[in-house]
C-alpha cells in the first residue's frame, strides 16, 4: 500500500511540475495562503429579484503561529548547528532570518497580526461595495466570533471596516458560549457541545502516513544538506528528517502572515512545497471532513438564523468569524465547488479537494434574493468573492439556488 501510494503521489507531483501547473501564488502554503482581495463578481439576478439579506462566515485573518513550539522546533537545530559551525552558507542565512522572525513573533503566538486586521477591514469594504442596498443604514447588522483572540479581533476589524465604508452603519458584535454552535461548535465551552465520532479514512491513511508517502527520504535529505554541511551531523542531531522538514515548511508557510517577516523562498523547490502541501492538505481533510459531523450545527444555525432574518421585513447582515477547519467543513457539507468531492484515490485529493481554497481571511456568503411579487427566495453562494456552485442542486441562471433546496440539503445532514 505505502509503496504504491508513494509511486502515485510522485507521479502526480511530477505531472503538475511537468505541465507547468505548479503555481507560484502561495497555494502550496495551504491555509497560510494570503487572500488576494478580488472584488465580488457581479451576477445579474433573475427578473424581479433583489438582494435582501447576507449570511457570512469568515475564517480569521492572517495570524501568528499558534504555539511556541511552532517557532522553536524548527529553529533550535539551526541555532545548535550555527554554534557547532555545522551550517552551510544558506543554513546560516535561513537560521538568521528565522531567528529574527521567531524573536519578533513568538510572544504573539495565536494572535491576529496587523496584516490580518487589514485583511478583514478591506473585506468589509468589498462586501459593502458589492451589496450597498443590503449593507445599508436600514440593515440590522450582527456579528459573532469564536472565543479565539484572532477571531474576536477579526470581527472587530470587519466591523470597523463597515463603519469606515459608511459611518451610518451600526454593527452589534458579540462573543458568547451560547453562539458557538454557529462559529465553532467543537469548542468545549459551547453550551450545546456534543461529542461526535470521527469517520474512518476511505484510504486507510493518516497524516503521518501521507507525510511519509509524499515526502521521500531522499527529498528530506536533500533539503537538510542545503542547511547542514554533512550527513553525519544531520543523523546525530535530527532523528526524524521528514518531521523536521515538515516543521520548517509550517513555519516558512506562515511568514507572510505578519507582513514584516523575512522571506525564506530559497530553501524549498516548488516540487518540495507541493509534497509537504499534500500531507497538510490531507491533514485538513481529516479534521474537516472525517471529523466533519461536529461542524453540522454551523449550517443548521445559519439556516435557522436566515429564516428569522428573511421574516424580519428589513435588510439583514449576519457575520460570523471562526476557523479554517469550520469553513472547509461547511463547504464540504454543502458540496460547494470541488470541496464537496471526495476522490476515489488519496493521490487525487489535491486535484479536487484543496485547503488553499480557504486562505487567511477567506470567506463564504449566502446572498438572499427575494422576488418583489411572489416573495420567493433565491440564494447566490459566494466563496472568496466568486459565485460557487452547489454540486447536485439545480442552478437558476447558472448561479442561483432555491432556498428550499438548500434547506432540504441541510436538514438531510
Amino acid at each position: 500500500m505505502k509503496k504504491t501510494l508513494l509511486l502515485c503521489l510522485l507521479l502526480v507531483c511530477a505531472a503538475w511540475c511537468a505541465d507547468g501547473q505548479v503555481p507560484a501564488d502561495g497555494k502550496w502554503y495551504g491555509v497560510y495562503r494570503m487572500y488576494d482581495f478580488p472584488a465580488y463578481e457581479k451576477v445579474r439576478a433573475p427578473k424581479g429579484y433583489r438582494p435582501v439579506a447576507i449570511s457570512h462566515y469568515s475564517r480569521h485573518g492572517a495570524r501568528y503561529q499558534d504555539s511556541e513550539n511552532a517557532y522553536l522546533k524548527p529553529l533550535e537545530p539551526l541555532l545548535d548547528g550555527r554554534s557547532d559551525g555545522a551550517l552551510t552558507p544558506l543554513g546560516e542565512s535561513v537560521c538568521e532570518r528565522l531567528e529574527i522572525h521567531a524573536r519578533r513573533s513568538v510572544d504573539h503566538r495565536g494572535e491576529l497580526s496587523r496584516l490580518g486586521w487589514e485583511q478583514q477591514f478591506r473585506n468589509a469594504h468589498l462586501l459593502h461595495d458589492a451589496f450597498p442596498s443590503v449593507v445599508s443604514p436600514e440593515a440590522e447588522i450582527t456579528a459573532c466570533s469564536s472565543f479565539s483572540q484572532r477571531c474576536m479581533m477579526s470581527m472587530a476589524a470587519f466591523s470597523v471596516g463597515l463603519e469606515d465604508a459608511d459611518p451610518r452603519l451600526q454593527v452589534y458584535a458579540v462573543t458568547s458560549r451560547t453562539l458557538l454552535d454557529e462559529v465553532n461548535p467543537g469548542d468545549k465551552a459551547n453550551v450545546n457541545y456534543t461529542p461526535t465520532q470521527k469517520k474512518d479514512s476511505p484510504w486507510d491513511l493518516s497524516y503521518d502516513k501521507m507525510l511519509d508517502a509524499a515526502v521521500s527520504a531522499s527529498m528530506a535529505d536533500s533539503i537538510l544538506l542545503r542547511l547542514f554541511k554533512d550527513t553525519d551531523y544531520i543523523r546525530r542531531h535530527i532523528p526524524s528528517p521528514k518531521n523536521y522538514c515538515g516543521s520548517l515548511y509550517n513555519l516558512i508557510s506562515g511568514l507572510a502572515c505578519t507582513g514584516d517577516g523575512p522571506a525564506v523562498d530559497d530553501l524549498f523547490t516548488e516540487k518540495e512545497l507541493f509534497a509537504f502541501y499534500q500531507a497538510i492538505n490531507y491533514g485538513f481533510f481529516e479534521w474537516s471532513v472525517l471529523d466533519g459531523d461536529k461542524f453540522k450545527p454551523i449550517l443548521r444555525q445559519m439556516a435557522a438564523d436566515a429564516r428569522a432574518d428573511l421574516a424580519a421585513g428589513h435588510p439583514t447582515v449576519r457575520l460570523r468569524f471562526g476557523h479554517d477547519t469550520c469553513l472547509l467543513a461547511i463547504l464540504h457539507l454543502l458540496q460547494a465547488g470541488d470541496l464537496g468531492i471526495v476522490p476515489e484515490k488519496a493521490e487525487d485529493l489535491p486535484l479536487t479537494w484543496n485547503c488553499y481554497q480557504t486562505p487567511m481571511a477567506g470567506h463564504f456568503e449566502w446572498v438572499f434574493y427575494r422576488h418583489k411579487k411572489s416573495g420567493d427566495i433565491l440564494v447566490l453562494p459566494y466563496l472568496n468573492g466568486s459565485p460557487v456552485p452547489l454540486q447536485g442542486l439545480p442552478a437558476i441562471n447558472g448561479h442561483f439556488y432555491s432556498w428550499d433546496d438548500i434547506c432540504h440539503r441541510i436538514a438531510s445532514l
